[in-house]
């Protein structure tokens, strides 16, 4: 009888984990070109699914998000997820140097958790200057619904990936900077893939008058900074790459930097960024804090100057070789260069 008892505790505390688990959200992408027309002129695209953008992530804080991509390209392809954290988990960050690319005509599945995370990021291409061909799309986490946000609910809310756009394809830009040019200028700014070229003057979205309602902005453009504004309507920003924002006054300061400086640091409570804009002649101060173990790319958000090499790598290593700190490398995982060939190394322990 007792034995009974045992074994019925212990099939309620499998149940209970099973159950107990954050939901997991499935994606199959298939990665395809197309024409494209975002400044009224055909052009050859990159599509997820026939689409461009991309569709939409719409995932909730601590959700599991399993994407399944089968690169139907010409050429090596891999995704990143700009803004979201990978804790423990650098192997689905997708950059070159930390993943190897997918091959023409094979696919590979991302699995990542968007751990304690809330608010508006997008993804997007990273080999090359795919990004210049569209593939990406918008991210949303949502908070959790017993979690509070600082703001009412808005009556809707819309996704704005404005951008830069260059009439040329992405293979031609590559081959500006290969031979040591400029991608020069832009040749117009698209929102959602589209631009008011012929004056038609349609509607992106449809609003009630004394409605509130929220804007996802992303600039998922090459490298131009803009600024966006609907005009006779304020706008209050009430988040920033994953942080709901203070009322603090920050000036990310004009002249040359000195050590001096360092006084003036903000260590208490500085703003959580992914990103962050310095102007002509001006400097930034980035406090990086190595509290997620993994193979991390830093680079710049000027795609012609990342390009050319304006990135780098961060090892963060852990003293405990352990899932506590770093997830094992995935079975999975796409291996290539002076790696393909050595054998996995052993999993880390629990």
């Amino acid at each position: 009888m007792g034995r009974g008892v045992v074994v019925a505790l212990m099939l309620c505390l499998m149940g209970a984990a099973v159950m107990g688990e954050d939901p997991y959200l499935y994606f199959t992408w298939n990665v395809t070109y197309g024409n494209i027309s975002p400044l009224g002129v055909n052009q050859q695209g990159i599509l997820i699914n026939g689409q461009f953008p991309g569709p939409e992530i719409n995932s909730t804080s601590n959700n599991n998000v399993i994407v399944n991509v089968f690169n139907n390209l010409d050429e090596p392809l891999l995704f990143t997820w700009h803004g979201v954290q990978q804790r423990k988990n650098s192997w689905q960050d997708g950059t070159l140097g930390t993943q190897c690319p997918i091959a023409p005509g094979t696919n590979y599945t991302y699995k990542f958790q968007v751990k304690d995370q809330i608010g508006s990021f997008f993804y997007y291409p990273t080999v090359g200057l795919q990004r210049a061909a569209g593939g990406f799309g918008g991210l949303r986490i949502n908070s959790r619904l017993l979690i509070p946000v600082p703001y009412a609910d808005p009556e809707d809310e819309y996704w704005v990936l404005i951008g830069d756009w260059y009439g040329k394809s992405h293979k031609t830009l590559q081959g500006f900077l290969d031979s040591g040019r400029s991608l020069g200028r832009p040749d117009g700014v698209h929102i959602n893939g589209k631009n008011d070229i012929d004056g038609s003057g349609k509607a992106l979205y449809t609003m009630k008058p004394g409605k509130t309602y929220k804007y996802r902005i992303c600039n998922v453009g090459l490298k131009d900074s803009l600024n966006f504004r609907i005009q006779g309507h304020p706008m209050k920003l009430v988040e920033t790459e994953g942080s709901h924002t203070v009322q603090n006054t920050y000036e990310v300061e004009p002249g040359k930097w000195t050590p001096e400086k360092r006084k003036n640091y903000n260590l208490l409570d500085g703003i959580s960024r992914h990103t962050v804009q310095v102007y002509p002649k001006s400097w930034a101060a980035i406090m990086l804090t190595f509290d997620n173990a993994g193979m991390w790319n830093l680079r710049s958000e000027n795609s012609e100057n990342r390009y050319l090499g304006q990135q780098l790598y961060i090892s963060v290593l852990s003293p405990e070789h352990s899932l506590r700190d770093e997830y094992n490398l995935p079975e999975t995982q796409l291996l290539c260069g002076l790696v393909k060939d050595l054998p996995k190394p052993p999993p880390y322990s629990t």
